[in-house]
């Protein structure tokens, strides 16, 4: 069975508990023993200390020493005490002796405190210095019975009192841990009742301890996951869309060169043109598409090379060639000489082949297109500059995002076969995988320019 995290935690909290405690018993009844072994020590001392002053009396007044040692115990009456008089040889004076133990003296160690134990314990204090008169040794002597008694009284009080703590600090431990661990459970019950159809609720944050930093970073997950559900919505509805387009074209093209039978060959070959022209436009948004879906993937695979960047650029610009001399527009390429970098080449050409046809397809008749390149110590940047009329500022922060179409520019070069408005998309993502960037810098009447940033060596072997 697997217990809840209250259950657990009160769990812990008893059997730490209960250790300390038993910890403290045991701590206590040895000092309990200590003291009280302390305290009867000083008892016994005392009274050894009076018998032998009422002792030095009776010795004063009396010359037998048997009969002062006699009336000196009749005089001293303690209960339960024992005491005895002894002669520096041991022999015994005079004794009130009870203890089944007879009292004995010890020849090497006259003056010491002793505990005898069979049959019945004692705590015995030997003494034989001043005040003691000289040539006796007076023994005092307690039962152990007292101590052990006492002893029984500590332990049955704390066999009371231990239980009673434990189911105290138990139940304390069971509300605590209730109390602290409320806010998860209603984070859990909130987060249960989020769904695919809740959008915009969150978890709400009540507190700044560790529990409101779970609710912070759960909001944050949340954030990004409806962010991505966005995002593939809408990319899902842009590209059927963009699908749609090329795909009713041709259809209602071989529609209407089929709907006779007596088509010539001149209309059936401008039909399979205008389904060629449909399908080549077709594959391109779904390879650029699929360009996209690999970029999304946190894995996108790279093969980085070494190669001169300048080569790249110039074979670009000559591959262009022929669509920029149909739109009545001109290249330019300025480079600082052999320029070596580190990346994907395949990539790397997809993304100045997107940069310079987009500047071809809204660059005007007649304008120009100036790309070139410069180092830093660090940095290789591309920049691609147009003589265009220019991007709206309603539209220059969209112009990243997927199947964005720019109209504002409303060139005649949109003309040339409108693009998937993807290119812009693949190209920053290009860019960023390579640890660069790709950014508008500026846009006006007179032209758009935008600048592609990489490191020298950019991937990674």
């Amino acid at each position: 069975m697997t217990l809840s995290i209250r259950q657990r935690l009160t769990l812990w909290y008893v059997t730490a508990a209960t250790v300390m405690l038993a910890i403290l018993a045991v701590s206590l009844l040895v000092v309990h023993e200590r003291i009280s072994l302390a305290r009867l020590d000083i008892e016994l001392a005392r009274l050894n200390h009076a018998v032998a002053t009422v002792l030095a009396n009776e010795l004063r007044e009396r010359k037998n020493p048997h009969v002062a040692a006699e009336e000196a115990l009749v005089e001293i009456v303690v209960p339960r005490r024992h005491l005895a008089i002894l002669s520096k040889d041991g022999t015994v004076v005079a004794t009130r002796w009870t203890l089944a133990t007879p009292p004995r003296l010890n020849l090497q160690d006259p003056e010491m405190t002793s505990t005898i134990g069979d049959p019945q314990p004692a705590r015995v204090l030997t003494s034989a210095l001043p005040p003691v008169p000289a040539g006796f040794v007076i023994i005092t002597a307690a039962d152990w019975d007292e101590l052990a008694a006492d002893r029984a009284d500590l332990i049955r009080a704390m066999l009371l009192v231990l239980p009673v703590a434990v189911f105290f600090i138990a139940a304390m431990a069971w509300w605590v841990a209730g109390r602290a661990l409320k806010p998860a459970a209603d984070m859990a019950d909130e987060a249960g009742r989020l769904s695919h159809q809740s959008t915009g609720r969150r978890l709400t944050v009540k507190r700044q301890d560790e529990l409101g930093r779970l609710a912070i970073a759960f909001n944050g997950l949340v954030d990004r996951l409806e962010s991505a559900l966005s995002v593939r919505r809408q990319f899902l509805a842009d590209a059927s869309h963009e699908l749609r387009t090329p795909v009713s074209i041709a259809r209602t093209a071989a529609d209407v060169a089929l709907s006779r039978a007596d088509r010539s060959d001149a209309e059936y070959r401008d039909a399979l043109e205008l389904v060629a022209r449909q399908m080549k436009h077709l594959g391109r948004i779904v390879a650029d598409m699929l360009t996209l879906a690999r970029s999304d993937a946190s894995d996108w695979p790279l093969s980085p090379i070494e190669f001169y960047f300048d080569e790249l650029l110039a074979d670009v610009a000559d591959s262009l060639a022929l669509l920029s001399t149909e739109c009545g527009v001109t290249i330019d390429v300025a480079t600082p000489g052999e320029l070596q970098v580190r990346g994907d080449e395949g990539l790397l050409r997809q993304m100045v082949v997107n940069l310079l046809e987009n500047a071809i397809r809204h660059t005007p008749t007649g304008g120009r297109i100036h790309a070139r390149v410069t180092t830093t110590s660090r940095e290789v940047v591309l920049s691609v500059s147009d003589t265009g009329h220019g991007i709206a500022p309603a539209d220059r922060e969209r112009i990243f995002e997927r199947f964005v179409h720019v109209a504002a520019r409303g060139t005649d070069a949109d003309r040339n076969g409108g693009g998937t408005g993807l290119g812009l998309a693949i190209a920053q993502r290009i860019a960023r995988a390579h640890q660069g960037d790709l950014v508008l810098v500026e846009s006006g009447p007179t032209g758009t320019h935008f600048a592609t940033t990489l490191p020298i060596l950019c991937g990674s072997a």
